[in-house]
């Protein structure tokens, strides 16, 4: 009977014990992970993954930061209309200037006068204004004394060649060959400018130099033969109104295309009662073949 008693009494203590180490361990409160040691740290990854995992992330963070380029601008569409660009027409005053130099050993003074003449429709809209320097002598009767209008070609040229290469009163100082001299550049007393015996305007044609249409379709009216005339022919016209010249002996000077504007030029003012005394032809342009 005893017998029997010991060895149920090691049965049930032997259940007990294997139930216990097959039962998980209880999770520790946050009061016991705090007063306890600390969970062990997961391993760390070896030098060369430490590497390539750093490598990685400098790269992530490049591509991150690196700007992003403007889009290329819009190429216009085949056929699309170009924009019409306005300008100022506001008419201002010209600005008028006083100087002194000599040819021939004699001393001239003179007056340079530099603006831009409004070219109109009949309605009195102003449709352009032509750019203009004019250089009179001094103490002279404007009636009496020769007017040369000047003008290069081109077409598409202003007259800044004639005006600082040959005619003005100052001109730039160029090699004794004609060509660009080396920095600085400066400007000398033309003994050669006609100023002792004429009275020079060099005029810019619409839309070279400062000469400008109202806005660029207004423009299209002058960019051909017959409009480039008839804008010259009213400067001319205008040019000799305000500044009581038509009865001064007139002349103009034309260079490369100029030659083919002052021909037509003097018979379409001849229709409108304006004659020129002479017309020089300079770099001679008339016949196109």
């Amino acid at each position: 009977m005893r017998k029997a008693l010991f060895l149920f009494v090691v049965m049930v203590v032997s259940s007990i014990g294997a139930s216990a180490q097959q039962q998980p361990a209880p999770t520790p409160t946050a009061k016991q992970k705090k007063a306890g040691k600390p969970d062990k740290a997961a391993p760390e990854p070896a030098p060369a993954e430490q590497s390539k995992e750093q490598a990685k992330s400098e790269a992530s963070t490049t591509t991150q930061q690196k700007p992003e380029e403007p889009a290329p601008p819009a190429k216009p569409e085949a056929g699309a209309a170009t924009p019409n660009q306005k300008f100022d027409m506001t008419e201002a005053p010209p600005v008028v200037t006083h100087h002194q130099m000599s040819i021939g050993g004699r001393l001239l003074h003179y007056t340079a006068t530099a603006g831009r003449m409004p070219i109109k429709t009949e309605e009195g809209k102003i449709e352009a204004e032509m750019f203009y320097v004019a250089y009179t002598l001094d103490g002279e009767q404007p009636g009496s004394r020769p007017l040369t209008f000047a003008f290069n070609g081109g077409p598409g040229s202003a007259s800044i060649w004639l005006h600082m290469g040959a005619l003005g009163p100052r001109k730039v100082v160029l090699q004794p060959e004609g060509w660009m001299p080396p920095a600085p550049y400066h400007l000398e007393d033309n003994a050669s400018s006609p100023l002792d015996r004429t009275d020079l305007v060099l005029v810019d044609a619409i839309g070279t130099g400062f000469s400008r249409p109202a806005d660029t379709q207004t423009g299209k009216k002058f960019w051909g033969l017959k409009g480039d005339i008839a804008a010259f022919g009213e400067f001319i016209r205008i040019y000799i109104t305000r500044n009581e010249r038509w009865s001064s002996p007139l002349f103009l000077l034309g260079e490369s295309y100029g030659t083919t504007r002052a021909a037509g030029l003097s018979g379409y003012l001849a229709n409108k009662g304006i004659s020129f005394n002479g017309i020089v032809l300079l770099s001679t342009i008339i016949r196109f073949q």
